[in-house]
């Protein structure tokens, strides 16, 4: 191995960055369900998906009310988090006379009769009109279908926009609280593992030895395409359980000893202090997957080659 304390740092500190990203997203879970951050923008992009006053009132009169849309619902008349781009197909083309969408016909005339908002029905006759060159008329609606899955995808594209522009100025808040709250200082840490490079090393063995473990860690704080709701007690229960995890293979601690212990890291160095909690804020920001695979990289490279007192002692010979 590359007996570098350089390199053993880099794992130390990706593998420090990578579990506070993930209670970071515990809490992110936690304060996207309390907000309904995710419905809310599903919301604002559902009302905006065309600009047709009739639009509105046939979402909220029609399209939510499908049992295609209601059952994702966990309470009535409460949009989700998410609708799949199939289930929003089916809530707008159950409106088109069956017949008709069996036999794969989507001109005007047979669209004026379904009730669909003007503009709702301009897409799905020039998407008809693209498709009509296939004869086989389930090979036609197959096509159709997927165009318009292709449209809807598009379109929602604008929810994850808004959704991350919004939650990044929320982790970086509360990246900063964080790493406060656990004593993650990124120049703190730093110098107390280089002041026992022997310690430092032996962190980086156990996190080597660990990786497989470490990267099965990620399943802990799962964000789905549904509502999630991480509670209080999720919280609590994630970050004693990560916490626990980084002590045992790094040999070192989070936190604080005492009132004291906190009283003089930032009395004694308020702006060194500050300068290394913001640089821990904005590397959580990065994400856990960025860590891992920065952790893992420098593993491989540190298991490259072997360390000097390693080689093989040569033989005397008489």
């Amino acid at each position: 191995m590359f007996n570098s304390p350089i390199l053993d740092l880099v794992i130390f500190l990706s593998f420090t960055y990578f579990i506070g990203s993930l209670i970071l997203s515990a809490i992110n879970e936690a304060i996207a369900g309390t907000l309904r951050l995710r419905q809310k923008d599903l919301a604002k992009a559902l009302n905006k998906f065309f600009f047709d006053p009739q639009w509105k009132n046939f979402l909220k009169n029609t399209l939510l009310k499908s049992p295609h849309i209601q059952s994702l619902m966990k309470a009535k008349d409460r949009i989700p988090a998410y609708i799949p781009a199939r289930n929003f197909i089916m809530a707008l083309t159950e409106n088109i006379n069956p017949i008709a969408y069996k036999n794969g016909e989507f001109s005007k005339t047979t669209l004026a009769a379904s009730g669909l908002p003007p503009e709702a029905i301009k897409v799905i006759e020039t998407i008809g009109k693209q498709v009509s060159y296939i004869e086989d008329k389930t090979q036609r609606i197959k096509e159709f279908e997927n165009r318009l899955e292709e449209f809807y995808n598009n379109t929602m594209d604008r929810v994850t926009g808004w959704y991350k522009k919004r939650i990044r100025r929320i982790l970086l808040i509360v990246g900063i609280a964080l790493a406060v709250a656990l004593n993650i200082d990124t120049l703190k840490i730093a110098n107390d593992a280089l002041k026992d490079p022997d310690k430092l090393s032996k962190a980086a063995d156990n996190i080597s030895a660990n990786l497989s473990k470490l990267d099965s860690l990620n399943g802990t704080i799962k964000v789905s395409d549904t509502a999630v709701m991480v509670t209080v007690d999720n919280i609590s229960a994630n970050t004693k359980n990560l916490t626990v995890q980084y002590e045992r293979t790094s040999g070192f601690s989070l936190g604080y000893r005492n009132r004291e212990d906190f009283n003089e890291q930032w009395k004694s160095h308020f702006w060194r202090k500050l300068l290394g909690i913001l640089l821990t804020a904005f590397a959580l920001q990065l994400g856990a997957n960025y860590w891992f695979e920065l952790m893992t990289k420098a593993v491989n490279v540190r298991a490259a080659g072997k360390r000097p007192d390693d080689k093989p002692k040569e033989t005397k010979t008489s």
